[in-house]
């Protein structure tokens, strides 16, 4: 009697090859992930600096009321800062804390992108020196536990 069928043996490396390939593809999905969310907020970002200036042509003066410009926000969790010098466009994970934020400073165009926590080695870090072109932050602090990459 010939019965087919796989040995314990063939299982066990059937079971390694896979949790290598899972090993290796996780990480490129979650970066690929964020990387994605981080283009919808870098998008949102220009689009309010974009209806900022359009306001400031129209009326001469920059506004913090949402109703005043000319675009839906409601994709993205954006901020116009209190004195109008800059909007930004975040994102917030399951507990409510900021990964990533987009800035653009509203009177020069400048760009900064935030990556929580404060260290360059983490995947948020990675997007921020690949967007501004840095392999080091401009500027880290441990109290907020963020670091800041400026182009």
């Amino acid at each position: 009697m010939n019965k087919k069928a796989f040995t314990l043996l063939e299982l066990l490396v059937a079971v390694l090859i896979i949790t290598i390939l899972a090993a290796i593809a996780l990480p490129q999905y979650k970066k690929a992930v964020l990387k994605s969310r981080f283009a919808t907020i870098k998008s949102m970002t220009r689009a309010i600096y974009d209806a900022e200036q359009r306001y400031n042509l129209a009326y001469g003066s920059y506004t913090k009321n949402w109703d005043d410009l000319d675009i839906d926000r409601s994709r993205a969790i954006c901020t116009i800062n209190e004195i109008n010098t800059y909007v930004y466009c975040s994102i917030i994970n399951k507990k409510g804390q900021n990964l990533l934020q987009y800035v653009l400073y509203t009177k020069t165009g400048k760009l900064r992108c935030d990556a929580y926590p404060a260290d360059p080695n983490n995947l948020t870090n990675k997007i921020c020196q690949e967007e501004m072109n840095r392999t080091t932050p401009n500027y880290c602090s441990t109290a907020n536990n963020f670091c800041a990459y400026y182009n």
